[in-house]
């Protein structure tokens, strides 16, 4: 068994929590044997003692010499250990020959003194070792950084540029990366040269934690930033690294920014797990600085370096589709458009949604198609109701304020052809920038069709309407996010697509 097997074992928390079970046992056995002298007892003991020596081996083994013996509790443990197996052999040996000797039986006492506290220390020990198991075990097979100091859920993509997931306290710091480790790691490591990135909408932390070299970006969770923010983040990471003001690689930007030496500079970059906005924004991040020269190679650049393929098979890129999308428009934006986001505005006329299954096309009838822009403040809704000539449902715009940055239109599907659904607009609007389309079911499944009562999503897509082209944006199958929840799965072919349709001004 190699080295690296025989780690993720003893790392594994069905492994830790064997020890702990053997630990607790310890304890009441080294317990009972101050108070009493029992053959039993003593040799339960020297079992156990035998156990725990030969799980500090297999750390020992696993870890290799070197960082196993810089380690000083590694050190610390495995010398204690070995005295007290030695000690649990002489008590058991000598209790053999069954004496009488005061003397003697004080002295065996004495002897598991140290056993004692050594089982009180393993107590310690193994809960801090299951806890890192537990860790181990939310971040999957996401490549980890453990160098017998520190664990954590902590990827190198390139010498300068760091994935990881959230920093924690509370009890969130018990199966995630613990703030106070990261911050020590980072201070250790960079010294004032690193700064924070935080992409998560859902929790942000104070500005004490990193010396306050951290920047915030709302995005939420399993979605998208805007393309202009995603350009923003990268030029702004760019510009750490590269201690300038102006854009990176330009030998015009000599203007410093503060804070660290330019020698070392390190960006880390996180949001709840470490994978699908950080992925999005660092991928983005390696086409920027040149690191990678298509979409496909820094989103594989990114996964290959965030997974460890030693753990698990599962790959640990960019989780969902319109976030891989947002990669390709931003190497398009390097390779063709100079940095230039387009600015087109679009009309959208219709959403034919294809490949429905028969059977639940009367539950379809009653889903919302609702389509969000983040350029303008007005919000609008389309009610639905019935027209008298050719019965399907039309709607009437109510204007009504929602959000301040975003546009919310809904419509209520009908039936087009057998297997198909269209939404059509019976009124403009008109779409610029970042848009998501959402499928919704109403909150209530026998609500009837009339309620604007919109619940669970059953799929959505991001896309940008500068990289439209023929007035129409086709997504297949495996182009949605969300796509794979088992409602999703129930109601559509495996030949299900969307098509939108626009016209322009």
């Amino acid at each position: 068994m190699s080295s690296q097997r025989i780690q993720r074992l003893t790392q594994h928390i069905v492994f830790r929590l064997f020890i702990c079970i053997l630990i607790c046992v310890d304890l009441v056995v080294e317990g009972f044997a101050m108070v009493t002298n029992s053959r039993l007892l003593d040799g339960t003991a020297m079992l156990l003692t035998f156990l725990f020596l030969v799980e500090d081996l297999f750390v020992l083994f696993g870890l290799g010499f070197r960082a196993f013996f810089l380690n000083w509790v590694n050190v610390l443990d495995l010398t204690l250990v070995t005295i007290c197996f030695v000690l649990a052999v002489i008590t058991f040996s000598i209790l053999h020959v069954r004496t009488r000797s005061i003397i003697l039986l004080i002295g065996l006492r004495l002897l598991r003194l140290p056993r004692l506290i050594h089982a009180f220390r393993l107590f310690k020990a193994g809960n801090s070792r299951l806890i890192r198991a537990a860790r181990r075990t939310v971040s999957e097979n996401k490549r980890r950084y453990s160098d017998g100091q520190f664990d954590l859920d902590l990827s190198y993509i390139t010498d300068s540029i760091i994935g990881m997931s959230f920093p924690s306290t509370g009890l969130m710091s018990l199966y995630r990366n613990p703030m106070s480790e990261v911050e020590h790691f980072l201070d250790l490591k960079y010294g004032s040269s690193y700064k924070v990135i935080n992409l998560c909408h859902e929790r942000g932390y104070s500005s004490f934690w990193f010396h306050g070299r951290t920047q915030r970006y709302y995005i939420k969770d399993h979605s998208v930033p805007r393309l202009s923010e995603l350009l923003d983040i990268t030029k702004s990471a760019s510009q750490w690294l590269d201690c300038t003001k102006g854009h990176a690689g330009d030998p015009k930007s000599n203007n410093r920014v503060e804070g660290g030496s330019c020698n070392k500079r390190c960006i880390v970059i996180h949001c709840k797990g470490g994978k699908g906005r950080t992925g999005t924004v660092i991928s983005s991040l390696l086409l920027y600085r040149g690191v990678c020269s298509s979409a496909e190679q820094a989103l594989r650049f990114f996964g290959e370096r965030r997974t460890d393929l030693g753990v698990g098979s599962k790959f640990q890129g960019v989780e969902t589709p319109s976030q891989r999308r947002y990669v390709h428009y931003f190497a398009r934006l390097k390779n063709h458009l100079n940095w230039k986001i387009p600015n087109v505005r679009l009309k959208l006329e219709t959403i034919i949604i294809e490949g429905i299954q028969p059977r639940h096309r009367d539950d379809v009838m009653k889903w919302y198609v609702e389509v969000t822009s983040t350029q303008s403040p007005v919000a609008v809704e389309f009610l639905p109701h019935h027209h008298p000539l050719n019965s399907v449902h039309t709607f009437t715009l109510l204007n009504s304020r929602w959000s301040p940055e975003l546009q919310s239109v809904t419509y209520h599907l009908f039936t087009g052809d057998a297997d198909d659904c269209v939404a059509t607009c019976q009124r403009n609007c008109w779409l610029e920038g970042d848009v998501q389309v959402k499928l919704r079911e109403p909150k209530n499944r026998t609500t009837s069709c009339c309620s604007m009562r919109a619940g669970r999503t059953i799929l959505s897509f991001w896309f940008h309407t500068g990289f439209v082209t023929d007035h129409r944006l086709l997504l297949q199958d495996d182009e949605f996010d969300e796509r794979s929840s088992g409602r999703s799965s129930e109601m559509f072919t495996d030949h299900m697509r969307i098509s939108v349709q626009f016209s322009r001004e």
